[in-house]
């Protein structure tokens, strides 16, 4: 850390009082222990008046005065430094701000932005398909399929995601990152420009926080059917669009009968016969299946194929979904040294003066993050 970062640091902390008693009562404390033996030599000065023998005890008080004089004034440096030290590192490692609450204040606007974005993936999730073609006529009103139980299986996802795709645990935030990052960019002055503070850690989370994306899934069939399909076993378009059908991957269960022009069944009715007497009379009525034979010993009738409709279990397919929240990290904005457009913005002054991440600031604002922000801000992160 910089000796220069640490002293504006220092200026601000909220212990400076209290280090300034501490230098003052030791330094009190130590005019006290230096002019004693300033006492005591005045004592001697008069003991040689009337003793001149007492020389040498006077040399070697003053002897001794130099080494407590020396001694005293090391005791009183290392205090001195001791504190100054203390209270540098914990203004380098704390937020400081007029407002005590304000850390917790912009921690909570921050974590109804977090939650905004999960209701926002969470209505991805549950609301219906966006692309809900899963063949030609005909759609899904959800993600998911039946289980075959009467539930629905539940065919969504949302996930955490950093800025390279890669997934990190549910519910993560950035927010403590946000105002760390503002902090450092604002070079520890949050208190001269409230407004610009509170528009550059918003703008940060938005930048660290982008958008909901979704991902639907291919389609697929679930692995019993939750439909049905209904055709005539003599009608070849029927068996066609079935074809069709199993050919985009749509599944089909249960057996299927075999197309027939003849239907199902056949029914040769006689229409009235003239025996040799010339009177008219019928043949009994003649059932079968297949192609119906001639009747037999008659000669006028009619054939009438049947076809009793028929169905299969069927799945015209489904589609799952995923969707990402994305939560970039400090380590990646110090990679990418990203920040927010300031064009127009409060901010815009202090981006300009901001010298990047450079050792120092990332320095700085590893020290903000790690500090124990439930101790310092009463928040939980």
């Amino acid at each position: 850390m910089t000796k220069k970062k640490a002293k504006e640091a220092a200026k601000k902390a909220n212990q400076t009082k209290a280090v300034a008693k501490s230098v003052k009562r030791k330094t009190t404390q130590g005019i006290d222990v230096v002019l004693s033996p300033v006492r005591f030599l005045g004592k001697g000065v008069n003991g040689i008046r009337v003793v001149t023998n007492k020389v040498k005890l006077v040399l070697f008080a003053a002897v001794g005065i130099v080494v407590a004089v020396f001694l005293i004034i090391i005791l009183l440096l290392n205090a001195v430094l001791s504190v100054a030290q203390t209270e540098t590192s914990v203004a380098v490692s704390t937020i400081l701000t007029s407002d005590d609450s304000f850390v917790a204040d912009m921690t909570e606007i921050l974590q109804q932005k977090a939650n905004g974005k999960r209701q926002e993936a969470e209505n991805l999730a549950k609301g219906s398909p966006q692309n809900p073609n899963v063949l030609v006529g005909h759609t899904i009103s959800k993600y998911g399929y039946p289980n075959g139980r009467g539930n629905w299986a539940d065919g969504t996802q949302i996930v955490y995601v950093d800025g390279s795709g890669n997934v990190i645990a549910n519910g993560v935030n950035n927010i403590k990152y946000c105002i760390v990052l503002a902090y450092v960019i604002m070079d520890g002055d949050f208190d001269s420009n409230k407004a610009a503070r509170d528009d550059l850690i918003t703008d940060l989370w938005e930048l660290m926080n982008p958008q909901v994306t979704y991902q639907e899934s291919n389609i697929y069939t679930c692995p019993y059917g939750c439909d049905s399909f209904s055709y005539n076993c003599d009608v070849s378009a029927d068996y066609t669009v079935m074809s069709n059908y199993t050919s985009h991957g749509v599944g089909f269960y249960g057996s299927r009968h075999a197309y027939s022009t003849y239907g199902d069944s056949y029914k040769v009715t006689c229409k009235g016969c003239k025996d040799n007497k010339n009177k008219t009379f019928y043949h009994p009525t003649q059932y079968g299946s297949g192609e119906a034979d001639e009747a037999e010993g008659c000669t006028n009738y009619e054939v009438e194929y049947t076809c009793y409709g028929h169905s299969i279990t069927v799945c015209y397919g489904h589609k799952d979904i995923e969707v990402y929240l994305k939560v970039l990290t400090m380590d990646e904005i110090f990679a990418s040294g990203i920040l927010p457009d300031g064009k127009g913005k409060t901010y815009k002054n202090y981006l300009s003066k901001f010298d990047g991440w450079t050792d120092d600031n990332m320095e700085w604002a590893k020290l903000l993050a790690e500090g124990n922000w439930m101790e310092l801000y009463g928040v939980k992160t």
